[in-house]
């Protein structure tokens, strides 16, 4: 893994893509997840061709043929919904898109190719001794009794009566409850009915920008000192003022110039509800009260030691909001909140619609208005990006069900997949709302799981190519397993979702917790933005993993029978047996 990681981000480093810092890490969870994975979906299509007594190149040939087209299949699309993030160019996003589809593209490339290479090398090994520990482990999941047992490689006769019948696995007696009347219509209406409110969170999210959404997301002693004085306090001596800068071609010291940039202010009162006490500037008193022109002059010349209070503060704030050669003036606004939350986002809006009606001068030269903060670059990218979002992704999605479609010759999958892949999805960064915006997992104390007030902005973008991608992972393990056993089989179609099941459950599952595991990596560390993408990207496999592939898929499934494969004609399988197969 730590070569192919290697090697992905040397290819990065031709390309003039930003590269954020945690770019490296991602490479590497993503390489370890998806190089088990598709080993595992490999290795599981070999054991069951020696099983059946094919040689070893025969084994390798139906490997590569069925399950390797499944990996190649399943990484052209994560490939395709990770490059899709390159149209994001904010903030390193499509430097995070770029270094993932070369860590997937190589990931299929070195199982595909040395896999079988492999296996072909050191046939003894891998026909007899390499499976038994993974064996033990599925035995758990099919529940056989370890007494009497065989290795799954040297399954004899099914004729000897020596051998006890083993008990069926909790995978083909879940398929079969989930299969059957009437669990297979009441499942997707409970497990649907459920996402519902997680998919209705997501659209309250609250979304994290600046100091505590950092794209570097460190969180060290300093940078958490400076997010507490920065939301705590409001003085422009630790959070920078919003600016205004007010430039003419002339003078700043004109009685139109002065009328003009105080009225202005009172303007941006009513457009942002700030206190009027939060603005200074040249042109009024504090509270927002117009100076004239001819007192501000002759406070500037005042050389008298009894000049006023009046006199003395305009005189000091004059070198700070005078340009030297008195052709521009500056307006701040001290924001009462923190300068990079939602609160901050809608004040750089509304001021912005206040400058497009900015009371220009009757006579003299026009004032140009400038505005500057921080916080409005990463404004402008969540405004870019957000507004682009659309835009790319239901391409992206479009060209996943097509690519699904033409490959399994059936039009109606993408309505299954907007059931079994599009809510899950908004289900999960929904559930992220309620840990990372409400707290509902402080009581674990556990520091990746804290409430930050909402997600970082970017979340959403990132992590929802990751999870179709990861999603189509495991549905077309599953599906093209049940395509096989209907089309080329001519099975019952309830009678192959149980095999199916049966057969790919373990697999799925134990390559789920791998996955899982592999993405743990990112909530032990200090960055908030990986603790954010870790816990979005572990829960959503998990719950693709033994929810949505157990129990969704399956049942809907069985539910659409035929229609599964329309237009491709299989009518014929179903008629002898309407609701699932006679000998089951």
């Amino acid at each position: 893994y730590q070569r192919r990681v290697h090697g992905g981000y040397g290819v990065l480093t031709f390309t003039s893509i930003n590269i954020p810092d945690f770019v490296p890490e991602i490479m590497l969870f993503l390489s370890m997840a998806l190089s088990i994975d598709y080993n595992f979906f490999l290795l599981t299509r070999y054991q069951e061709e020696l099983k059946s007594g094919a040689s070893v190149p025969e084994s390798v040939r139906s490997m590569l043929l069925s399950s390797g087209k499944v990996v190649l299949v399943s990484g052209i699309l994560l490939v395709i919904c990770w490059l899709a993030l390159i149209f994001f160019p904010v903030f390193g996003v499509d430097g995070i898109g770029v270094g993932s589809a070369i860590s997937i593209a190589m990931a299929i490339v070195m199982n595909i190719v040395l896999t079988p290479t492999v296996l072909l090398t050191f046939p003894t090994f891998f026909s007899s001794g390499g499976f038994v520990a993974g064996e033990k482990i599925f035995a758990l999941c099919r529940r056989s009794k370890p007494e009497g047992a065989v290795r799954l490689l040297d399954v004899p006769d099914g004729n000897d009566p020596t051998l006890s019948k083993p008990k069926p696995s909790v995978y083909t007696t879940l398929a079969k409850a989930v299969t059957g009347n009437p669990w297979n219509i009441m499942i997707p209406v409970v497990v649907l009915s459920l996402l519902v409110p997680g998919v209705v969170y997501l659209f309250n999210a609250e979304l994290m920008t600046g100091i505590n959404g950092s794209t570097s997301g460190s969180s060290d002693a300093t940078t958490d000192a400076f997010t507490s004085v920065v939301a705590n306090f409001r003085s422009p001596v630790v959070s920078t003022p919003f600016a205004l800068i007010l430039e003419t071609d002339g003078t700043i010291f004109t009685e139109d110039y002065f009328q003009s940039a105080c009225k202005f202010a009172l303007q941006l009162t009513s457009a942002t509800g700030l206190s009027k006490y939060l603005f200074a500037g040249m042109t009024f008193y504090p509270g927002l009260e117009c100076i004239n022109v001819t007192d501000a002059k002759n406070w500037i010349h005042d050389a008298s030691q009894n000049c006023s209070t009046a006199c003395a503060l305009y005189k000091y704030y004059y070198p700070t909001y005078t340009s030297k050669d008195e052709s521009s003036s500056m307006i701040t606004m001290t924001a009462p909140f923190d300068p990079f939350s939602e609160d901050a986002f809608r004040l750089i809006k509304n001021t912005r619609d206040a400058i497009k009606s900015f009371p220009q001068p009757q006579t003299g030269s026009k004032i140009k208005v400038s505005f500057y903060h921080p916080a409005m670059s990463e404004s402008d990218a969540k405004d870019f990006a957000f507004k682009r979002f659309p835009y790319v992704l239901v391409p992206v999605i479009a060209l996943v069900f097509i690519t699904i479609s033409v490959r399994f010759r059936a039009a109606f999958i993408p309505l299954k997949l907007l059931f079994t892949l599009a809510m899950p999805v908004m289900f999960v960064l929904g559930s992220a709302v309620w840990v990372f915006q409400y707290g509902i997992l402080e009581w674990t104390h556990i520091n990746a799981f804290k409430k930050t007030g909402g997600l970082f902005w970017l979340e959403p973008i990132t992590t929802v190519f990751m999870l179709i991608g990861l999603a189509l992972d495991y549905d077309i393990f599953l599906f093209e397993r049940v395509y096989e056993l209907v089309v080329k089989e001519r099975r019952n179609t309830r009678e192959s979702v149980i095999e199916a099941v049966t057969v790919t459950g373990p697999v799925i599952s134990a390559a789920g917790i791998i996955m899982a595991l592999a993405f743990l990596g990112m909530v032990v560390g200090t960055n908030k933005f990986l603790n954010q993408m870790g816990y979005i990207m572990i829960f959503g496999v998990l719950m693709d993993t033994y929810i949505i592939r157990v129990l969704l898929v399956p049942s809907l499934l069985s539910l659409a029978g035929w229609i599964n494969f329309w237009p491709r004609k299989v009518e014929e399988y179903e008629k002898s047996t309407a609701w699932g197969p006679a000998r089951l």
